[in-house]
């Protein structure tokens, strides 16, 4: 889509470029006039601004092994918490601008393996003890919501940051018939309105949907989108994911 900003990396420094008006489609090779490499580009990356970096499903982009995909199956808390030290955030989601690599930083992926313990602890524990049924799936379901407003609240901190919009805003944009329908009796918007968007608290409430839907199908596409995965390999082991010689991404 035209006006999407990413960054690439030639001849080891980070170039920022913008795609041109009318848009590329995948494979398509184009020219364009790169911006000044950012401050500390041997050190910073920044994030892509405008769109998602893919799709919400394309969640084996990079294979099964991929931390990307098997972390955020197997260990959704552990895939959010390299989310947070890459964004700067804490275990609730709030950002406090810590530099990357501080142990500020990396405070929240700490707090989301010591949850993830806590969980398999207390799991094998009533399993163990031979209690009830509606025990187990009282601690699955607190799991399960917990891992889904936390993903619902990173993904709605992630499109207010990079100014990324919500999918009904974009079918809204493109004229979608249901989209308008929707945002004009959800909006109250007058039908004659032919620039009738979605209220905020909807593309809100879309964040919270697709989390509680497929979390982590969400977790993953944040993964993806918050690192240079075709240039750095990821690592399940690391605080923010990702090798130590890969650069921040801001």
């Amino acid at each position: 889509s035209s006006g999407y900003t990413f960054d690439v990396e030639v001849n080891h420094e980070v170039l920022s470029v913008t795609v041109p008006w009318g848009g590329v489609m995948k494979g398509q090779k184009f020219r364009v006039q790169a911006q000044p490499k950012v401050e500390e580009a041997t050190h910073l990356l920044r994030i892509p601004i405008g769109l998602w970096k893919d799709g919400l499903f394309e969640i084996c982009k990079y294979g099964p092994l991929h931390p990307s995909f098997c972390v955020s199956w197997c260990f959704p808390l552990i895939s959010l918490g390299h989310i947070f030290t890459r964004l700067g955030l804490n275990e609730n989601v709030t950002a406090h601008n810590y530099p990357p690599g501080s142990n500020q930083a990396k405070k929240a992926f700490k707090v989301m393996v010591i949850y993830t313990f806590i969980y398999i602890v207390v799991k094998q524990f009533v399993v163990g003890v031979e209690a009830s049924y509606h025990w187990i799936y009282l601690v699955n379901l607190v799991y399960f919501l917990f891992i889904a407003i936390l993903a619902g609240r990173t993904r709605k901190y992630v499109r207010d940051r990079y100014d990324i919009p919500s999918t009904f805003t974009q079918l809204n944009e493109s004229g979608n018939i249901f989209a308008r329908c929707f945002s004009r009796t959800v909006g109250h918007v007058d039908e004659d309105d032919d620039n009738a968007i979605l209220p905020t608290c909807c593309a809100e409430m879309e964040d919270y949907c697709l989390s509680c839907c497929c979390y982590p199908c969400v977790i993953s596409q944040m993964h993806r989108h918050t690192a240079m995965y075709d240039t750095y390999e990821g690592s399940c082991f690391y605080s923010n994911g990702l090798p130590k010689h890969a650069p921040a991404m801001i």
